[in-house]
């Protein structure tokens, strides 16, 4: 009977220092996944909070939204096919002139040898206007405030492909990051109880703002 009470001992301790084990690798993969986290993203944090913050007091900042219009001859070798439309080597063209891209829409008027294309900008636009009766180029665009374009880059308005792609990775690493941060938590005795009552408050607190002081609308 002692000898199967030792054995039951002695498999009990074993689990216990597996789990123990298993436990501490748990917290040491969370430290480093949290330390290079917050190192790698700690620009990109600090930028989505700031421009959260001005996205929600956009109408303290100046929009300067100014319109800019002006005209410049083509190139002589310049031509467009209009019997062909392709508007590739348009597209090329404004992109190596002036850096645009990701043209939105395009308009081809063949009667009065018109082509107009429509260019969507982070707090502004650009409107292109290839006029080959006159071989002559005219762009009218906007440029916002500066205030108002790092407040589309955190919309991701009109920002690309690439940026799109950069505001989602940010995304899931802000995932991982508050994650491996929480399970930090629990290796803190001294901290532990404090800091998990902090998390539950922080948690349903805007979920309690938001049902008593945002308006809804229901049908």
């Amino acid at each position: 009977m002692r000898y199967n009470q030792a054995v039951i001992t002695r498999k009990s301790n074993k689990k216990s220092r597996k789990s123990k084990k298993r436990l501490n690798k748990t917290f040491k993969l969370s430290r480093v996944i949290h330390i290079y986290l917050s190192s790698a993203l700690f620009a990109l944090m600090i930028f989505f909070s700031i421009t959260g913050f001005t996205l929600n007091h956009a109408h303290w900042f100046s929009s300067n939204n100014n319109q800019t219009l002006f005209n410049t001859p083509l190139p002589k070798d310049f031509g467009f096919d209009f019997a062909n439309p392709k508007v590739d080597q348009l597209t090329r063209y404004l992109k190596n002139q002036y850096t645009l891209d990701n043209v939105r829409s395009v308009d081809i008027d063949p009667i009065d040898q018109l082509i107009s294309l429509d260019y969507p900008l982070p707090n502004g636009y650009a409107f292109a206007s290839f006029d080959f009766a006159q071989h002559q180029l005219e762009v009218e665009y906007q440029l916002g405030s500066g205030i108002g374009l790092l407040n589309d880059l955190h919309k991701g308005r009109h920002t690309g492909e690439v940026w799109s792609w950069l505001i989602d990775a940010c995304a899931w690493l802000f995932c991982f990051f508050s994650i491996t941060g929480f399970i930090l938590i629990f290796q803190n005795k001294k901290y532990r109880r404090d800091a998990v009552i902090a998390s539950i408050a922080g948690t349903f607190t805007p979920i309690i703002m938001f049902i008593l002081c945002v308006p809804t609308f229901s049908y």
